[in-house]
């Protein structure tokens, strides 16, 4: 649905937004650059990650992921058109409170990513246990809500994790929703799956690519793609 130059617009307004913000300024978009993609003026669930990039954290151990998280925001469900959106949690990425906020130096060692949620579909289970049948790992994303707080997994973080197994996913999950690791068993937890786009930088300032799902596989250090 989306191409890869819709995406490279996203992941650069992104980046452009957050140093805005921090420089005081305003984003000034060119109509011109954006009125052929229409998508970019409907509304979908989005999600923006930031990633510092440490590439010498895998040189060193196989098992250490490259990038460590930053910080990430994002909605679910919008009203917007997904250019605002974009830019909105941009800004509140870099405002994350789980880390201290991101200083204007330091966007020259994040990547940013932009994940468009698509095909978000609810699990109905009578039995926690049967979200373990229902979850592919590297094919699904997933959505944990509990009451007002909501998680995300991406489809390539078990990877980028070296996770081989749902109910290690279904812990993290919890844990970043502030849970115990077993609070994916409680019952009012409600789990969705979804199909993202995934557009991100190869590194900082980098390339723009588009990270394809990929089935479940052990971690390979130095990429998440």
């Amino acid at each position: 649905m989306f191409s890869l130059e819709e995406g490279t617009l996203l992941v650069k307004l992104a980046r452009e937004a957050a140093e805005a913000y921090l420089d005081g300024r305003n984003v000034v978009i060119e109509k011109s650059k954006v009125e052929k993609y229409p998508n970019l003026f409907k509304n979908f669930p989005v999600f923006i990650t930031l990633y510092e990039y440490y590439p010498k954290l895998s040189e060193m151990d196989e098992n250490m992921p490259p990038l460590m998280l930053r910080g990430r925001s994002g909605v679910i469900r919008t009203e917007k058109p997904l250019l605002e959106v974009v830019m909105e949690h941009s800004i509140y990425a870099i405002q994350d409170r789980r880390f201290p906020q991101v200083r204007r130096d330091e966007l020259n060692k994040i990547m940013f990513e932009v994940a468009i949620l698509t095909s978000i579909r609810r699990i109905d289970v009578s039995d926690p246990r049967e979200y373990l049948d229902k979850i592919e790992l590297g094919r699904d994303g997933i959505i944990f809500v509990s009451g007002n707080v909501i998680s995300i997994i991406m489809p390539y973080e078990p990877a980028l994790y070296n996770i081989e197994e749902v109910e290690e996913i279904l812990e993290m999950a919890a844990i970043k929703a502030g849970l115990p690791p077993n609070g994916w068993c409680y019952p009012f937890i409600t789990i969705y799956t979804f199909t993202p786009a995934i557009f991100a930088e190869k590194k900082p300032r980098g390339e723009v690519i588009r990270r394809e799902p990929h089935v479940r596989k052990p971690h390979i250090g130095g990429t998440i793609s």
